[in-house]
């Protein structure tokens, strides 16, 4: 074998393992590492260390506080939806009107976790 057929065979070689390397490396990515992060319900269930009853009674005020917060998301969603539908037009009469829609939902939303916060006060 000459040399030169040598280092040709030994160049294909090399190439075919490092691009089988790298399509290994780009295919088999590993998972990202689970999140070890507490929620936020654990975080206060742990300092403000509630016991089981305040436990039950937190996971109630969580669910209707969820359930209040969907219900003024999705209006809002759909006050913005509206909003920037008004760029497909040349007519921007109803911007304010949407504009103070959503500021009267984001108030509302505000008011919403102050509420929740003071009802979890009321817990401890």
């Amino acid at each position: 074998m000459s040399k030169s057929k040598f280092l040709t065979l030994a160049v294909a070689a090399l190439f075919l393992l490092n691009t089988a390397t790298l399509a290994f490396l780009f295919f088999k990515k590993p998972p990202p590492p689970p999140l070890q992060r507490e929620g936020p319900k654990e975080v206060v269930i742990e300092r403000l260390h509630f016991d089981a009853r305040q436990v039950a009674g937190y996971e109630k005020l969580i669910a209707q506080h969820r359930q209040a917060i969907e219900s003024v998301q999705q209006e809002m969603g759909n006050a913005r939806k509206a909003l920037f539908e008004q760029l497909q037009g040349d007519d921007f009469s109803q911007k304010d009107s949407l504009l103070s829609v959503i500021g009267q939902l984001q108030q509302q939303i505000e008011d919403a976790h102050f509420q929740h916060f003071a009802e979890v006060k009321k817990l401890c």
